[in-house]
């Protein structure tokens, strides 16, 4: 079986800077190479075109290009056609994609495309008090309403992100995994009092309910 996950970001040095996204699609790829599944990741929005295999996992780069108008469609479409042939030569039969910014909008494959939610731009200026561009607000709408299905990494995330889209489909919880052979429990002494972030420093993960705010 073979598997695609559609994303803006991947960590290797031939993409674009990655943050938690595209760790959790690679921690997720790589156990499901071990137990058999071919995986193919397209990385879309990327400064050149490029399709090379790294630690089992297929990697296809997809260059961004510059429309006369309606560059939010139009990309979205061309990807749509990229994707679809390595759909039909690979047999890949299930796609999935995140909620950030409606990445898969206006996007039709003849396979079940699933949409993960790690939160999107509208769930993020819901939780700052902030309004949501329309544009991001419509693409984000788009494809969660034509999902075939939607996951979400917290239940919380879920249920709040159905509230703000109005959406009536039933959102199952599938936690991001971690690399325990990179992360294990270590016997060290605690300092009393201090407190240990590690992610991007940005206004929306500023630490709701202590006070913080970057």
């Amino acid at each position: 079986m073979t598997i695609g996950f559609l994303t803006p970001e991947y960590p290797h040095p031939n993409f674009s800077r990655s943050g938690g996204l595209g760790t959790s699609i690679k921690n997720l790829a790589k156990g499901l190479v071990t137990h058999g599944v071919k995986v193919t990741v397209f990385v879309v929005g990327q400064q050149k075109d490029a399709d090379f295999n790294k630690e089992g996992i297929h990697l296809v780069s997809i260059a961004k290009q510059k429309h006369f108008a309606f560059n939010w469609y139009l990309e979205r479409k061309r990807h749509q056609r990229i994707i679809q042939k390595h759909i039909d030569k690979q047999g890949i039969k299930l796609l999935e994609a995140p909620d950030w910014t409606g990445i898969s909008a206006f996007m039709k494959f003849n396979i079940p495309l699933i949409i993960r939610l790690n939160g999107s731009d509208g769930y993020f200026c819901h939780l700052e008090g902030r309004k949501q561009k329309w544009k991001h607000r419509f693409l984000e709408r788009t494809a969660l309403k034509n999902a075939d299905a939607i996951v979400s990494v917290s239940t919380f995330t879920g249920e709040l992100t159905k509230e703000i889209f109005g959406l009536k489909t039933v959102i199952r919880t599938i936690h991001n995994g971690i690399d325990i052979d990179e992360f294990k429990p270590l016997n060290l002494n605690i300092n009393q009092g201090q407190l240990l972030y590690f992610g991007t420093i940005i206004k929306k993960k500023r630490g709701f309910g202590i006070g913080s705010d970057f």
